[in-house]
């Protein structure tokens, strides 16, 4: 199983950016389309699928993470090991509050029913997603371009020395 698990991590950290990008858009749109279907027509099919869609969600939202993970990067140990730092904190407080916020609501459907067909619980757990999502993409851009600034003062430091 650990086999399975490391080439699944190794593929999603070396798949190409636009697939990755691409992957994100298209469950971004599809949710956003479920999210409006399930509260114009408030069928059992669409609180399901948006349930499920959720999941996806996550999903998704957590492989991008692991994606653009800045791991690599090991030009100079203790000021890369602070770029990722503070991506990793900020990124996992997300996942974790994006998690936790859908738990909490499986969790209170089995002591009242009907929880997750409510019209205010879907906005909020939606709201909720699209902020973290949209926090994690301003966190990747921004450690992309900090990382790509250190890089860059890095190496001209470097070849000022040689």
């Amino acid at each position: 199983m650990k086999k399975m698990a490391d080439k699944i991590t190794y593929k999603i950290i070396h798949a190409d950016d636009k697939i990755i990008n691409a992957m994100t858009i298209i469950v971004d749109i599809l949710m956003i389309i479920i999210f409006a279907l399930t509260l114009i027509l408030k069928t059992n099919f669409m609180y399901g699928l948006y349930w499920l869609f959720i999941i996806l969600f996550l999903a998704v939202d957590l492989i991008s993470i692991m994606h653009w993970d800045v791991d690599g990067l090991r030009t100079e140990k203790r000021e890369s090991d602070k770029i990722i730092r503070g991506f990793r904190d900020a990124t996992a407080m997300t996942v974790i509050l994006s998690a936790f916020g859908f738990l909490a609501i499986i969790f209170l459907e089995t002591i009242k029913k009907d929880i997750t067909k409510n019209t205010y619980v879907i906005i909020g757990l939606f709201c909720l997603l699209a902020i973290t999502q949209l926090f994690n993409r301003l966190m990747i851009h921004a450690n992309i371009k900090e990382t790509a600034k250190f890089t860059k003062e890095f190496y001209k430091k470097n070849n000022k020395e040689k």
